[in-house]
């Protein structure tokens, strides 16, 4: 059979596999391991046939699921998974949009630099538009702001989760295509800062054409203090974390899977001092205080050292309680419901457990921080098993496409063709938005990474090999990006209008997504044109 016959009905029997309802690992299994008992399958019994197809198909996938190089996927989805759990992506943005002032088209901005240290700090570009879609389009309606200014910014910043670090998707890439992890997520940095001021810039020249995009409105005067004591409660804490994950790996100090565990520590840490810190010191402050003035204290060196001293001995041996009640709970609360049913005894302690733990402000606090930390670590845990799947998927169909000769074909056939490589790398990019039209971006890198970068390889583009694989990386995430908003199935667009307010068309969301897609083509272009944007930082050293 011919090559391309073989490659159409792989891809083909996949496609049909999704569109019936199969998970996109699922697919790829199935139609893989079909593929490889009809490669490798001798005469003889079903069953031997069956096992030497799988032990060849499997004998190098699976070792592509215990490398060192994945670790940063489970430890990036936890990071953002706490930050929104936690209740800091809440804190954040609110300064961020306290700290904006009184700038035309306000809300405007605020989504666009709220939505970039978002998406930055959680790498969830469906969780940074559903937290912004709820928490800015009905403000901004009610403002008056058109649907293009309301809800395409939101659009634009939630596809910018794939290109700034920490990106679960850019290490799943570079895992997938074999290529550096870490150079592959610092290339991102710069493309994902000039696209923001991009979207920036936009809004500035259409509001400055058309103020009734964007009307003005009166916003109390924040004073210079507070906005101080903003940037640095609330603001400075959150960057900082991903200024450490950037700068242990652009530094060499740290694996870009080191760097991930840092993080998600730094995360946690932020956490629990937010959650129980303040509440707590400002508790026990209130009853010294009023301690103080009820027994007429002297306002003397000696009394305030005692005073401070008092507050801390009376401060940590509750927060040490009150953290070991929320570790309590976060454990008992998964495992009251799963030994239920096979030790009811287990259920009646833990049911009275957090009964008593639940008593008091403290205890309420400890159940929604236990609730939250529950929430991230379901949340990372379950999409980390689909990233598993996806890379098996993978490993899958790139051994069934080397044995039928499949891939070495379509290389030699590609390479065949006298014209630019810019001229496939275009071709290559309208397929990923052709595709990005029907598909979610975890099978359309499933589908074309296995072949577009072994071609990508062979091609001229007066860049050293390593550097034009971070190269097309970055682009391939841009193009995955700009998909993510395409009519009429871009996942974003369905986010969005399960945010909105109530009688938000979806034309309006497609209509309002458009400027902001043309923006991620053009920054494509200027990539393409200036391979310097995505590559220039990777190889700083320091």
């Amino acid at each position: 059979m011919e090559w391309y016959w073989i490659l159409l009905a792989l891809l083909g029997s996949i496609l049909i596999l999704m569109f019936i309802g199969f998970p996109v690992g699922i697919a790829f299994v199935i139609v893989c391991t079909v593929t490889a008992y009809l490669i490798y399958g001798r005469f003889g019994s079903f069953d031997a046939n069956l096992q030497a197809s799988v032990f060849q198909l499997t004998d190098n996938a699976f070792s592509n699921l215990s490398i060192f190089a994945i670790v940063p996927i489970p430890m990036f989805l936890l990071m953002g998974e706490l930050f929104f759990h936690t209740g800091l992506a809440n804190r954040m943005f609110n300064a961020v949009e306290l700290l904006m002032g009184r700038v035309p088209a306000r809300l405007s901005y605020v989504t666009i630099a709220g939505g970039t240290a978002l998406a930055t700090l959680s790498g969830s570009s469906m969780g940074s538009t559903a937290l912004l879609g709820t928490l800015m389009v009905p403000e901004m309606t009610k403002r008056g702001y058109k649907k293009s200014m309301s809800i395409g910014p939101i659009l634009g910043t939630g596809g910018l989760a794939m290109l700034i670090p920490p990106s679960a998707l850019a290490v799943l890439l570079g895992t997938i295509a074999e290529i550096d992890i870490g150079k592959l997520l610092i290339a991102g940095i710069v493309p994902g800062v000039v696209l923001a001021l991009m979207y920036t810039v936009m809004i500035f020249v259409r509001v400055t054409i058309n103020p009734d995009l964007a009307p003005a409105y009166d916003v109390d005067f924040v004073p210079y203090r507070t906005r101080l004591i903003l940037l640095v409660r609330d603001i400075l804490p959150m960057v900082s974390i991903i200024a450490m994950v950037i700068g242990l790996i652009m530094g060499g100090i740290a694996t870009p899977s080191e760097a991930a565990a840092y993080g998600s520590v730094g995360v946690l840490i932020l956490a629990v001092i937010f959650n129980y810190i303040p509440p707590l010191v400002e508790t026990i402050r209130a009853r010294f205080e009023a301690r103080r003035r009820a027994a007429a204290i002297a306002a003397s060196d000696d009394a305030g050292v005692g005073y401070w001293l008092a507050l801390t001995l009376h401060l940590l041996p509750r927060l040490v309680f009150a953290l070991l009640a929320g570790l309590v709970l976060a454990v008992t609360s998964p495992l009251r419901f799963l030994l239920r049913p096979v030790t009811p005894a287990f259920g009646r302690f833990t049911d009275a457990l957090h009964d008593h733990l639940h008593e008091g402000t403290l205890f309420e606090r400890n159940a929604v921080f236990a609730r939250g930390i529950w929430k991230s670590l379901w949340g990372a845990g379950r999409v980390t098993i689909i990233a598993l799947m996806i890379l098996l998927g993978s490993s899958l169909f790139a051994n069934v496409l080397a044995a039928s000769g499949a891939s070495d074909a379509l290389i030699k056939w590609v390479t065949s063709f006298d014209v630019s490589g810019y001229v496939m790398l275009l071709m290559m990019f309208g397929i990923l938005l052709l595709l990005g039209m029907f598909m979610d971006q975890l099978a359309m890198m499933l589908l074309t990474v296995p072949i577009f970068f072994p071609v990508i390889e062979t091609l001229n583009f007066g860049l050293p090999l390593d550097v034009t694989q971070i190269w097309f990386g970055v682009i391939m995430l841009l193009a995955m990006e700009i998909s993510f908003t395409t009519p009429p199935f871009g996942l974003l667009l369905f986010v969005m209008q399960g945010v909105a307010p109530k009688g938000t068309k979806f034309s309006e969301i497609c209509l309002a997504a458009i400027p902001f897609m043309a923006c991620a083509m053009l920054l494509v272009a200027l990539i393409i044109i200036f391979p310097g944007i995505a590559t220039w930082l990777p190889w700083v050293k320091f």
